[in-house]
């Protein structure tokens, strides 16, 4: 949470990058619906900017795209943003 690259985000990021540790219980691999986002306080189109910018800066990856079967997205937990 000291690292330059994890301040630089925003304060919705970051608070969204904890509630994503509390619903992965633990596990690198995690699903995040619309209604894990609007239980920790968040409206959809925030929670997908906040998950975009996690992306964008390597805290996490989409592992696949549940669009097409109407499934939740399926994330995973990376260290890219250590190479920073």
């Amino acid at each position: 949470m000291m690292d330059a690259v994890f301040k630089g985000m925003t304060y919705s990021a970051r608070y969204l990058y904890a509630c994503l540790m509390m619903e992965s219980g633990g596990k690198r691999d995690f699903k995040f619906p619309k209604k894990s986002a609007t239980k920790y306080g968040f409206n959809w189109g925030t929670a997908w900017k906040c998950l975009n910018e996690l992306i964008e800066k390597g805290f996490i990856e989409k592992k696949s795209s549940g669009k097409i079967v109407r499934e939740p997205n399926e994330y995973r937990f990376v260290t890219n943003w250590k190479q920073r």
